[in-house]
């Protein structure tokens, strides 16, 4: 199990009630994570290019990876957003 969750390139795990992600795959690129009581999404991945991360108590995404192409986030406590990357090709953000 320890291998497959080090090779990850997409993880899907919604509506679970977590309160954290950590050691995520460094091999992800897809990453959905709505409907939870996520905080603060630290250390993600760089290769990651697409985060779903709606419908959970973000305060700030500052560090998104530098290949983030698609970022869906709203519903969330987000204020601001800072240092989005020339990546991003996608943004889906609003307040509640």
């Amino acid at each position: 199990m320890d291998n497959l969750l080090h090779s990850l390139i997409n993880l899907v795990c919604y509506n679970n009630n977590l309160f954290k992600l950590d050691n995520l795959s460094q091999t992800l690129e897809c990453l959905v994570c709505f409907y939870n009581k996520l905080s603060n999404l630290d250390n993600l991945p760089q290769n990651l290019k697409y985060l779903d991360c709606n419908y959970n108590k973000l305060f700030n995404l500052d560090n998104l990876p530098q290949l983030i192409q698609i970022l869906y986030c709203y519903h969330n406590k987000l204020t601001k957003l800072n240092n989005l990357p020339p990546s991003l090709t996608e943004l889906y953000c609003n307040k509640k």
